[in-house]
């Protein structure tokens, strides 16, 4: 334990302050209090409140407010500390309570800059490189190209290093929330349809969030509606709720009239970079995975031709993925969508995300994330060592679009074979270096979820889905496990999205509750069946079901740990 941190326990003590634990954890009370036992604090503590114990957590409000209740105290006169942003911070905040961040700076060894620099200059860089080499022989001539913030940062200038007289193209801020305000116009069913199942965990605020509708009259009118239906804002938008909300028409007008807003000035901040008129020819480059901006964007203009993404699952024609070009590459992408979120973190602008543009045309960006200047050490070293490698790495763009590019130093396939082969097997070192770093897992790229949580482990491949056989052998695989695991005395269901949706009409009976590592939707229910900490598994010895598709190798090594039965969803399909 920190000296300083003893020593103002010390000090808020002589004070006659109350100090209090609180914690989101599976750990017994008294296994807890040998923990702090053993840190020499236990003096200090008046009391312990355990999500574990009492049976709410601090994400959904209600260990907060079970502890002011027993404590008799108002909710301005407390001071929260932690090291979660929504769960320590944002949420007590919304009750009214002070917030302080703990955030220590994490010193990165040579060791750690080493094999950070050496991911970015030999593993990576080669891959960038060629893939922004194949965009000079693909794009239409005269083209404007538009590098898309956040993810395309690094790409936009990977691009403009090797191509030094390339004038075709922007980077702006383009992402899914400012993709959502052009093509969605009103409150009705279908946008609600889309939360719930894109969008699940942003919950009820999610008509705010997913379309950055912040410091709006909608906001405003939302926020008193839940609190007149005692509502908080990360509960599911389930089908009641909605009823309720589109029953109301000034609050269905509010949402219209305030999207509006926020389209008008997202293309007016557009259009400064590049035309959306027809007879120009606009095309998008992200790091991307299914093309869902280019295809809202692509909706509304005519103009915006194409997506050219480094990495692509969709089977769009007009989305050109990388390195699912050809299918000796489809090996690739199964691996490489595994640790997309490590990859988009590297390639990332450092700013914090969008959440819309305002009437002076700027972009309005989240406040600073946890850790966010440690998270630059990283993102930046790896960064500039791609960049380095760039130096030596000088390609004259093409004058005659017919003319094939001579071969560069650089071999596609032995690039990608390189970077898969880092990926499944990566360095401790590297492991540790970004292990301790949260992701930006939510629209408005706030997180509760580390890198520790996706980095890969010793397990083979997921099965992809593109192997399977056919529909008949699928539904008998997929009726051959609903009935094995009917006879299963414990079960629990891993994630709570669209998987669990499905498989839980069948297994509702057998199912005891779904584990979720996002921490903001503890506490909330999927068909009637609560979604609980990932550690409630150290005390549960039954079958766990897998409903996560495609990310078999971190769930493996997650799940690894805890003393249960692995079963994947995605083997029965």
């Amino acid at each position: 334990m920190d000296e300083d941190v003893i020593g103002l326990l010390s000090q808020l003590q002589n004070m006659n302050k109350t100090i209090v634990i609180t914690s989101d954890t599976s750990y017994s009370k008294k296994n807890f209090f040998d923990f702090l036992e053993h840190l020499k604090i236990t003096p200090f503590i008046d009391n312990i409140y355990l999500s574990s114990e009492i049976k709410l957590n601090k994400a959904s409000e209600r260990l907060f407010k079970h502890i002011c209740e027993a404590e008799s105290v108002s909710f301005n006169k407390i001071v929260h500390v932690g090291d979660n942003v929504y769960s320590d911070i944002t949420v007590p905040e919304t009750l009214g309570m002070s917030a302080v961040l703990y955030c220590p700076e994490i010193t990165l060894s040579s060791e750690h800059r080493t094999v950070l620099y050496q991911f970015g200059y030999e593993v990576l860089a080669p891959v960038i490189i060629d893939f922004c080499s194949e965009l000079q022989t693909e794009v239409k001539e005269d083209s404007t190209l538009i590098f898309l913030g956040r993810d395309g940062y690094l790409l936009h200038s990977v691009y403009n290093s090797i191509f030094e007289e390339s004038n075709n193209n922007h980077y702006l801020y383009l992402n899914r929330v400012l993709a959502n305000q052009i093509y969605y116009s009103e409150l009705n069913e279908s946008l609600c349809d889309y939360i719930r199942s894109e969008h699940k965990s942003e919950g009820v605020w999610g008509l705010v969030s997913i379309f950055g509708l912040y410091e709006t009259s909608f906001a405003v009118q939302l926020v008193n509606f839940l609190t007149e239906n005692k509502v908080n804002q990360e509960t599911f938008l389930e089908e009641q709720i909605v009823n309720k909300l589109l029953a109301i028409p000034t609050m269905v007008r509010s949402f219209n009239e305030s999207i509006l807003e926020r389209r008008s000035n997202n293309l007016r901040y557009i259009e400064q970079f590049v035309s959306l008129k027809n007879g120009e020819s606009v095309e998008i480059i992200d790091v991307g995975w299914r093309g869902e901006i280019f295809k809202k964007i692509s909706h509304q203009y005519s103009s915006v031709l194409q997506a050219h993404l480094l990495c692509s699952s969709s089977s769009n024609q007009n989305v050109h993925g990388y390195i699912t070009r050809s299918k000796k590459n489809k090996e690739f992408f199964s691996i490489v969508s595994e640790y997309r979120d490590l990859l988009e973190f590297v390639l990332s602008d450092s700013v914090a995300s969008i959440l819309y543009i305002d009437n002076e045309l700027n972009p309005v960006l989240n406040r600073d994330k946890f850790n966010q200047d440690n998270e630059n050490n990283i993102r930046n070293l790896i960064q500039n060592a791609i960049l380095d490698r760039c130096k030596a790495v000088k390609i004259e763009p093409l004058k005659d679009r017919d003319t094939i590019r001579p071969e560069t130093t650089f071999h596609r396939s032995n690039n990608l074979q390189n970077l898969s082969k880092f990926l499944t097997s990566m360095p401790p070192s590297f492991v540790d270096a970004v292990g301790m770093f949260e992701i930006a897992n939510s629209i408005n790229g706030t997180s509760s979820v580390t890198f520790n949580d996706v980095l890969p482990t010793d397990r083979g491949q997921s099965t992809s889905i593109n192997d399977m056989k056919n529909i008949q052998s699928m539904l008998y695989c997929f009726l051959k496990m609903i009935n094995e695991l009917r006879r299963s005395n414990e079960l629990v269901i891993y994630g709570a999205g669209s998987g669990a949706e499905f498989i839980l009409p069948h297994l509702s009976e057998q199912c005891d509750f779904i584990v979720d590592i996002n921490n903001k939707i503890h506490g909330q229910k999927v068909q009637g069946v609560e979604i609980r900490p990932l550690e409630e598994l150290q005390q549960f010895q039954g079958t766990v079901l897998v409903s996560v598709i495609g990310r078999k190798n971190q769930i493996a090594g997650v799940l690894d740990k805890y003393p249960v039965n692995i079963i994947f969803l995605e083997d029965y399909l």
